[in-house]
C-alpha cells in the first residue's frame, strides 16, 4: 500500500495542564513551581503548540487576543506590570483572567504578586513559574507541544542505511 493513501493521525488532539506540567517535569527535567489554582490542571485543555506573549492584552488591546493558547510572561511583561500601580496592575491582569486560559507561565524567576495570583486562583487559571529563560522555556515547550500534536502514520516496512541515507522500505507485512 502506498504512503499517500495512508491518511494522517493526529497524535492527540489535546492534552490537560495537569499531563503538560506532569511531563515537563519527568521528561523535560523542567523546574516548575505552581503558584495558583493547581486543583483546575486536569479540567484545563491545551488544544495547539501555539504560545503566546500577553503584552498588548496586559496593556489592554484585548480584540485580537489568543486567550485559548499557553500564555507566558516573561521580563518584558513583568516590567510592564512593575511600572504599574496596584490598581492599574489588576485592571491589567484582569484583561488575562476574564478570558478562560489554559495556564499561565511565569519565567525567567519572575513573581506576580500576590494579589495577581489571586485573580487567577478565583478565576480558575493555574498558574507556575520557573527559573529557566524566556526564550529557552518558549523552545523547549514548544518542541514538547509540537510533539504531541504531531501528525503521524503507521506504515509496516524495514529501514535500511545505504551510504549514510536512511531507507524506508514499506510493505505488507
Amino acid at each position: 500500500m502506498p504512503f499517500a493513501s495512508q491518511p494522517p493521525i493526529p497524535r492527540k488532539n489535546e492534552i490537560t495542564v495537569s499531563y503538560l506540567v506532569e511531563k515537563l517535569r519527568a521528561d523535560v527535567k523542567l523546574t516548575l513551581n505552581n503558584c495558583a489554582s493547581e486543583n483546575n490542571c486536569s479540567d484545563k485543555l491545551i488544544t495547539e503548540a501555539d504560545l503566546h506573549r500577553p503584552g498588548l492584552a496586559l496593556s489592554g488591546y484585548v480584540n485580537l487576543f489568543t486567550w485559548q493558547r499557553i500564555q507566558i510572561i516573561g521580563n518584558t511583561e513583568s516590567e510592564y506590570l512593575e511600572t504599574l500601580s496596584p490598581d492599574d496592575k489588576k485592571k491589567a491582569f484582569g484583561n488575562l483572567t476574564s478570558h478562560d486560559i489554559p495556564v499561565i507561565f511565569v519565567t525567567d524567576n519572575n513573581d506576580l504578586p500576590d494579589y495577581l495570583l489571586e485573580m487567577s486562583e478565583k478565576a480558575g487559571i493555574p498558574v507556575f513559574k520557573t527559573p529557566v529563560e524566556t526564550t529557552k522555556f518558549m523552545y523547549l515547550l514548544r518542541d514538547f507541544l509540537e510533539d504531541q500534536f504531531a501528525l503521524q502514520t503507521i506504515v509496516h516496512g524495514a529501514m535500511v542505511d545505504v551510504y549514510g541515507i536512511g531507507i524506508l522500505i514499506a510493505g505488507k507485512a
